[in-house]
């Protein structure tokens, strides 16, 4: 035990003095003072964003630090590293175009940089722009129409549109800056599919978000509500005459049979109005060939739906 006992006390005595002379080591090392290269990121506030667009910023600025090693050290565990400036209260400069130039120099920036990176003296922080700029230029609108064209619906059976659909709001708009929204000539709507609508009501219709892709434009509204205006049907069936047109005068032209059967869709609204009267069946003499038969038109008011003339031709025989 002994033998055992004394090898392993040496061990220790050297493990105790190499961590001691590591750790003098470190020491001293940390305290040095040494430089380091990192970026702060920029946050611009204060400007009317109702009135400018950001045209262009400085988002992101390198800066040196000069510090020892203990501080460096906090410094990547810190989380600090955005700077805000807020530019309400300073003096802008404004070109003949409209744009509106605002800058920072270096120095106020590192002195700015120093206090979010919490380091006491502001020439322990050297920026290394001279100055960085926010670009604004004023907002412009413009409206848009949206295309519905990847919208489809579809209704449960006996109902139909009462009427046209319509937007609410009926435009939107987009504000920006002239350049950017020039290159925005239409708004799309998201696909999407309304089936079975048996009523009347509104539907939520998102927009396609292409103004996202420019940093300096905002929507008034990134969605529409459409209204669809919806009526139950009622078939009806009614026998028409059917009349000549187009004819000479100097013959006498025969029709067989001379009525034809009309089944058809008529809104709930319109159910008590006398619409049968609206209803005409009629055949052009100018379309008669051959085949002595005659195709049968019906006109028919807006809010009639046809669904079936019988029969849908009819011979003719024209007597001299």
């Amino acid at each position: 035990m002994g033998r055992t006992e004394k090898p392993l006390r040496r061990y220790r005595a050297y493990l105790v003095v190499f961590l001691s002379t590591l750790a003098v080591w470190i020491g001293t090392a940390m305290s040095e003072s040494t430089t380091l290269r990192t970026s702060v990121n920029i946050e611009w506030t204060g400007f009317d964003t109702a009135r400018y667009a950001v045209e262009r910023a400085d988002t992101v600025v390198a800066v040196d630090i000069h510090a020892n090693g203990w501080q460096l050290l906090r410094l990547n565990f810190s989380r600090r590293r955005q700077a805000t400036l807020d530019v309400a209260t300073r003096q802008p400069h404004v070109a003949a175009d409209g744009r509106t130039t605002i800058g920072v120099g270096a120095y106020e920036l590192a002195s700015l940089c120093s206090q979010r990176l919490g380091y006491a003296s502001p020439q322990q922080v050297a920026v290394v722009a001279d100055t960085v700029r926010l670009l604004l230029a004023a907002r412009e609108k413009k409206g848009y129409v949206p295309r519905l064209d990847n919208v489809s619906y579809t209704f449960a059976s006996r109902c139909g549109l009462a009427g046209a659909p319509r937007l609410k709001p009926d435009s939107v708009y987009l504000y920006g800056s002239a350049a950017t929204l020039a290159a925005i000539d239409h708004l799309d709507a998201e696909a999407y599919t309304i089936a079975n609508i048996d009523h009347s009501d509104d539907y939520r219709i998102e927009l396609q978000p292409v103004w996202e892709k420019y940093n300096d434009v905002w929507i008034s509204d990134p969605y529409v509500l459409l209204y669809i205006p919806v009526e139950q049907y009622t078939l009806v069936t009614q026998t028409l005459p059917v009349r000549l047109r187009n004819a000479d005068s100097t013959d006498v032209v025969r029709l067989y049979p001379t009525e034809v059967e009309v089944s058809y869709f008529v809104s709930s609204t319109d159910r008590g109005r006398d619409v049968a009267h609206k209803l005409e069946a009629s055949v052009d003499f100018a379309q008669a060939g051959p085949s002595e038969t005659l195709p049968v038109a019906v006109s028919f008011p807006q809010s009639v739906r046809i669904r079936n003339v019988s029969p849908d031709h009819v011979r003719y025989v024209v007597i001299k």
